[in-house]
């Protein structure tokens, strides 16, 4: 029996015309919901709107940033491949360190096989078409970020005015002091006795891939951190319960913007993968914002004097 399996090729155009089809449905479900006449029953008409917008534009739009991302590696692969003479983290030191006499002449000691004037003129080339792809996956960057957030990026009739991404604090552990401040700031009233040097410790503890604790960090399109959020396996309550979305923080100047619930959202994506199949959170401010996103409420505590909701959400449909 003939293998009926598409090509790679063909899967990627099947999820770009998923795209279309999505972006067809946003344009069509405000009219298709006025037809049905169902003006009279507001709350429900509200949540089914939400509803059809993460659905629709907020899906659409996390697909087109996944399709983007596909590409670009699609293309550092064919890089490696067209600079085979280079291993792998080779490739990765070229690009990271640059072209420079000093650098050649180094790497010429693992490559004296090579004429060290071929060798010069394979890590420039590297080095000059690493940096076109990048150039190209920005301007796509911009071109798609422009009126379209990141899913989860905005709520129903609010505005985006930056393309953001989402990464692992263990690429860019730099910012621990800001993300270690700002949550000092916005929970200190919660932990008092958590000193910032403190909350800074338990963020290095977070950099180890692939397991528990782990800190978001939602990132500009110019690199500036503009959000966090951490899971994390125990937290200031109900210490039977595991995993924690915990502490979510988005400074004041880019609140507004859906930044928290991209980074919620996220994270439901990073326990499941971790084999989680629910997320727990406590929010003595934002239970509405979480119910939207789809938590469900399991009960209302207290803790040092400040009320708070215990939510859940499955990680997975």
């Amino acid at each position: 029996m003939q293998d009926q399996t598409p090509s790679l090729a063909e899967l990627l155009a099947q999820l770009r015309d998923a795209a279309a089809l999505l972006r067809d449905a946003e344009r069509a479900w405000p009219r298709a919901l006025a037809q049905a006449g169902l003006q009279a029953h507001a709350a429900e008409v509200a949540a089914i709107e939400d509803l059809l917008h993460v659905a629709t534009h907020e899906t659409e739009s996390q697909l087109g940033f996944l399709l983007q991302d596909i590409d670009r590696l699609l293309a550092q692969v064919a890089l490696r491949k067209q600079y085979d003479m280079f291993q792998y983290e080779e490739v990765d030191r070229i690009v990271a360190s640059g072209w420079s006499a000093p650098f050649v002449r180094e790497l010429h000691r693992d490559h004296p096989s090579i004429p060290i004037g071929t060798l010069s003129a394979q890590v420039k080339g590297l080095c000059a078409d690493w940096g076109r792809l990048e150039k190209i996956t920005a301007s796509r960057k911009n071109a798609q970020g422009t009126g379209r957030p990141h899913a989860g990026a905005h709520p129903r009739g609010t505005s985006h005015e930056q393309t953001m991404r989402i990464a692992h604090l263990a690429e860019c552990p730099a910012h621990i002091p800001l993300v270690a401040s700002w949550q000092h700031v916005e929970f200190g009233y919660l932990t008092p006795s958590v000193g910032l040097e403190a909350r800074a410790e338990r963020l290095r503890q977070s950099l180890v891939p692939g397991s528990l604790p782990l800190v978001l960090l939602a990132l500009s399109e110019e690199g500036v951190p503009v959000g966090a959020a951490g899971i994390q396996a125990k937290t200031i309550t109900h210490q039977h319960l595991t995993p924690w979305l915990s502490a979510v923080v988005v400074p004041p100047e880019h609140r507004n913007k859906g930044i928290a619930s991209a980074l919620a959202l996220r994270a439901l994506e990073e326990a499941a993968a971790l084999d989680f199949d629910h997320l727990f959170l406590f929010t003595p401010r934002n239970e509405s914002l979480y119910a939207r996103l789809g938590w469900t409420t399991m009960e209302r505590t207290q803790h040092n004097g400040v009320e708070m909701a215990i939510m859940t959400r499955r990680t997975r449909a």
